[in-house]
């Protein structure tokens, strides 16, 4: 979802300068010892990689599994948070990756390197389960809200949640979006400040799940992009639709 989200629209504009907060991976840790270190770094590495190809089918790659084995290379520097004179609660390993080293590994490796600056990305799921449809909150469907936010975060893109308020109900009630109505779509970005709106009809059924995805830009009435995507399971099918 998020690759093509926003990839959609960084590739028309100019190359932009490296942004090195997506290079930044910070992963809770223990103590400060080397062997926990070590694995942190490790852990650190495959998020930055899920974070840059928006795929975590990419980590099972030959090419991945081996450079795990010896990431030093693709370190710029790291840092312990929280530990010593001012110690806290939340103690964490930062980890600085080399841009320029990690993008020749994604280049070498026929990988498309997604390092534009993320854009606000308002999401809207509507949800049709045991014949009933209803807009995707997390008290309505709390395992799919979940799933969708850890996907989004993977990837370093900034969600804006709907408020699912009456103006949201009068000016955007779900059955609309059933029928491909999309007029109500560039409101709503205009209201939540979003540049770009992923939305997703989404059917359960006993085989698994189906969605089709619609990708929207705050220029423009139609989508600019749209997809399917079917799984057995919620978490992968999220995670790789």
């Amino acid at each position: 979802v998020l690759l093509c989200a926003n990839a959609a629209i960084g590739a028309s504009a100019a190359k932009p300068s490296i942004d090195l907060v997506l290079y930044t991976v910070t992963v809770p840790a223990q103590t400060q010892q080397t062997a926990e270190r070590n694995q942190l770094i490790q852990q650190a590495f495959q998020k930055v990689l899920v974070r840059l190809t928006s795929s975590h089918a990419f980590l099972k790659t030959a090419a991945v599994q081996k450079a795990l084995k010896q990431v030093d290379p693709f370190v710029s520097r790291f840092s312990f948070e929280g530990f010593g004179e001012h110690a806290s609660q939340t103690k964490a390993l930062k980890v600085i990756f080399n841009p320029v080293a990690l993008n020749q590994f994604l280049k070498r490796s026929g990988h498309a390197v997604w390092n534009e600056p993320r854009q606000n990305t308002l999401v809207w799921i509507a949800l049709e389960r045991e014949d009933k449809r209803f807009w995707v909150t997390p008290e309505s469907a709390p395992e799919i809200w979940k799933g969708m936010a850890q996907a989004f975060e993977d990837r370093a893109v900034p969600v804006v949640s709907p408020l699912f308020d009456m103006l949201d109900e009068r000016e955007f009630p779900v059955e609309t979006i059933w029928g491909n109505q999309f007029e109500p779509v560039l409101p709503t970005l205009k209201r939540y400040g979003a540049q770009l709106c992923v939305l997703g009809l989404m059917r359960e059924h006993p085989g698994g799940w189906h969605v089709e995805w619609f990708l929207f830009s705050d220029k423009k009435m139609e989508p600019i992009k749209q997809w399917q995507a079917t799984a057995l399971e919620i978490e992968p099918f999220l995670q790789n639709s």
